[in-house]
């Protein structure tokens, strides 16, 4: 948890944990980089923030509704916090 809090203890985008991919590539010989993703915790949305291509597949879908359910977070109440992460809305 700590990992994705930047040096005051909060998330790097407000509303939202931030987190890199990557992997060592033997053939290029360095780390090569799948993506920086942000969650919220609040509706489960992600977003891969180079392309600002939300995540979406049915498993996360109904996972998300469960979030919301908890939370009463929808997509539409975190408009002002996924501009943040400098993506526009869909």
């Amino acid at each position: 948890d700590e990992a994705l809090k930047n040096d005051q203890g909060k998330p790097f985008h407000s509303g939202y944990y931030s987190f890199g991919v990557g992997y060592d590539s033997p053939s290029a010989g360095a780390t090569d980089i799948w993506g920086l993703f942000s969650v919220s915790p609040k509706t489960g949305d992600i977003w891969e923030e180079y392309s600002c291509e939300r995540i979406s597949f049915p498993a996360l879908q109904k996972i998300q509704q469960e979030i919301m359910k908890k939370t009463g977070a929808t997509f539409t109440s975190e408009v002002v916090q996924r501009r943040g992460l400098g993506c526009t809305d869909e």
